[in-house]
């Protein structure tokens, strides 16, 4: 008994398929040159490059929170160094000012390359969320057609 279950269950199958298949084959032959599918292909990938760029700016905003908090420490840092410079000056050790004076240095370079780090990744952040506006008004002008 169970073999000819296994049959029936197959056969039933096998139909599914057939008309799945038969489904698939109208659907393209009316379909085929519709306006109205065009045009929800167009939309469909209209809102798939909306949400790519939404994972974008979500990456890039997260890549600007570490640049912030990077930038955050490097001031930080460069107040504490400029304040111990003028302790050491104010004990008439030029040694240790000036060596303190040479890691300010460094400090405040790394801290200008950071800024334009963060300069770049905003300017692209305004054009990824330009870019997203166009997209999503090109999405409602297709979904009002």
């Amino acid at each position: 008994m169970r073999p000819n279950l296994l049959l029936g269950e197959h056969a039933l199958m096998c139909l599914n398929h057939f008309l799945n298949d038969l489904e698939i084959e109208l659907e393209e032959l009316f379909w085929r040159d519709n306006p109205r599918r065009l045009q929800a292909e167009k939309v469909c990938l209209l809102k798939q490059q909306a949400e790519n760029l939404r994972e974008i700016l979500a990456e890039r905003e997260f890549a600007l929170g570490q640049l912030d908090q990077k930038i955050a420490a490097f001031k930080e840092q460069e107040g504490q160094i400029a304040e111990r410079i003028g302790i050491y000056l104010r004990v008439a050790d030029r040694q240790n000012a000036w060596r303190l004076a040479l890691e300010l240095d460094g400090v405040r370079k790394r801290l200008g390359s950071l800024r334009h780090q963060a300069m770049l990744q905003q300017g692209l952040k305004q054009k990824e969320n330009a870019w997203l506006e166009q997209v999503a008004t090109s999405i409602a002008a297709c979904s009002h057609k």
